[in-house]
Parts: C-alpha cells; structure tokens; sequence
C-alpha cells in the first residue's frame, strides 16, 4: 500500500509572514534593511541632543521604519492574502506528488516540480518550479510533520534520479 497523507489545509497569516520574513532577510535586500537600520541608529546617536522635536520625530521614524512598520505592512498584507484563499482545503500526498483540493476545485502538483522542501520554526515549507509554495504548519500536519518531510524528500529525490537517468 502506497504511503498518504491527508490533511486539511489552511493558512494563517503568522505562517505567511513567517515565510516572507524570512525570504526577505535572506535576500540582498534584507542585507540593505539591516545596513539602513544601522545607519539610523548611528545617525540618531549622532545628532539626538543638538535636533529638535520635528527632526527628533524624523529620526525616530527612520529607525522604527524597518523593524518595526515594514513587518507590520507585512503582516497586514499576508491577512489581506490569506482573507482570500478559500476557506475548506484539503491537501494530500502520493507517490504522484501534491494535490489539494476544495470545493470543486482541484490541483495537482507532481514531485517533479517541486524545487524544495524546507522546514522553518514550525513549518515545512514545500516549493515548486512554478514559484508557488505550500506551507505547512506542525498545526496541519497533526504530529507528522517529521514523517511527511522524509516522505516528500524521498520522492523528490527519486524523480530527480529517474530524470537524469531519462537524459542519458
């Protein structure tokens, strides 16, 4: 009998901002956001006791701007994302790949169209070739998150193995 898992799916907004977050701070832009930070806070020790109260509120401005609004910006648009996504999603997996499902829709992801699988705090983080992710939360996967990644790690690398032995 063939391995499955079966689980209902659905997202919550910490769990997409969770992956954002760490997309962005894993990117050269991440790197710039900390340089900036920085280099505000530099700038207010520098300047803080000959500003004013208008250059003060400026100053601190600039160094709340990146730890503190840009998540929160963040986290309002991952709520505005998730509001969107259909309510009752189910979302199982073979040895053919991916499928999700709800309502009378249906989606189908194969094995070997998934680039990676990662596995963050809480969350394994499945992504594929078409720049879409699925995220999955210790939550959903009811206690078998550990077995479920050995399971896709194991199919992902198998088609991979069948691909390139198909180009020789």
């Amino acid at each position: 009998m063939e391995s499955m898992f079966k689980f209902r799916y659905s997202i919550k907004p910490e769990n997409l901002w969770v992956l954002t977050m760490v997309n962005f701070y894993r990117s050269f832009l991440g790197v710039c956001n900390l340089v900036f930070t920085v280099s505000m806070v530099l700038l207010a020790v520098r300047f803080w006791s000959g500003s004013s109260m208008g250059i003060r509120t400026l100053i601190t401005a600039g160094v709340l701007l990146i730890p503190v609004f840009q998540p929160l910006m963040i986290y309002f648009r991952c709520r505005k994302i998730v509001s969107t996504m259909p309510g009752d999603m189910e979302i199982s997996f073979d040895k053919t790949g991916i499928t999700t499902s709800a309502k009378e829709a249906r989606s189908h992801v194969n094995f070997s169209e998934v680039k990676s699988v990662i596995r963050i705090f809480n969350l394994m983080i499945i992504y594929t070739r078409s720049k879409q992710s699925f995220i999955l939360s210790d939550r959903i996967t009811e206690g078998k998150s550990t077995s479920l990644y050995s399971f896709i790690k194991e199919n992902v690398n198998e088609r991979v193995k069948d691909s390139r032995h198909r180009k020789n």
